[in-house]
């Protein structure tokens, strides 16, 4: 559910600045594709055009598959938040990128390396939208993804990860996010103030759900809500 919950962030901040048709997105099938970025997701992106590719909860452990993409031409910024290599001398150790942010490098200015992978692109996309001064007004959208991401993750609720749980459930109440709003219809009010039931996302994301039917959550049309209708809560 961390790896959903950040693609969402991602593709809900960088649409802003993106026309239809420039941004794609892949959500690995657990069992199928196993976990993160492999050479069949970076062979197909290559097939369509892709010049820049971002991961988001995976790709610190890819050595060769980032390899791989440097040598397919594509730029990679890789965002995660799982603990780095470490080499024969004790040394953290990452793939090759342009730029990888994760707040486990030794080298990072960032003082709370417990977060989630959802929480690294939420702080990245902020800083994004901020700086561009556009896009503001899905700030509090993504921060409710990165909130969901955190209990799920079952991350500390201490420091920043205490204040955003906290203000994520001030903000979900009034959510216009179609995909959120289905999510709390499917569970009682007390679950609601709560999040105890949260973590059946991460279930759901490792078993049955399809690519598609994530769209919900950032896609309000009438046909995604009732590929999620169907399914049990």
């Amino acid at each position: 559910m961390d790896g959903v919950c950040a693609t969402t962030i991602l593709y809900l901040a960088i649409s802003q600045f993106t026309e239809e048709g420039q941004l794609s997105y892949v959500i690995p099938h657990r069992i199928n594709d196993g976990y993160g970025i492999n050479k069949h997701i970076i062979e197909e992106a290559k097939k369509d055009g892709v010049q820049v590719l971002i991961t988001c909860d995976n790709g610190i452990s890819a050595f060769d598959e980032l390899r791989f993409a440097k040598e397919a031409g594509m730029d990679v910024l890789l965002t995660d938040h799982h603990d780095l290599r470490i080499d024969e001398n004790g040394k953290k150790i990452y793939p090759e990128a342009f730029s990888v942010v994760n707040p486990k490098r030794e080298d990072s200015k960032y003082k709370n390396a417990e977060i989630c992978g959802a929480m690294v692109v939420y702080l990245l996309m902020k800083m994004l939208i901020e700086k561009r001064g556009r896009g503001e007004d899905v700030l509090d959208e993504l921060l409710c993804f990165a909130g969901i991401a955190t209990v799920c993750d079952v991350m500390s609720l201490q420091k920043e990860n205490r204040i955003v749980v906290r203000k994520t459930l001030e903000l979900l109440p009034k959510t216009r996010n179609i995909g959120l709003k289905l999510c709390l219809l499917c569970i009682g009010k007390k679950e609601r103030e709560s999040f105890p039931r949260l973590p059946w996302g991460s279930s759901l994301d490792r078993q049955s759900m399809l690519q598609e039917d994530w769209k919900v959550l950032w896609n309000p049309f009438p046909y995604f809500l009732k590929k999620i209708e169907k399914r049990p809560c």
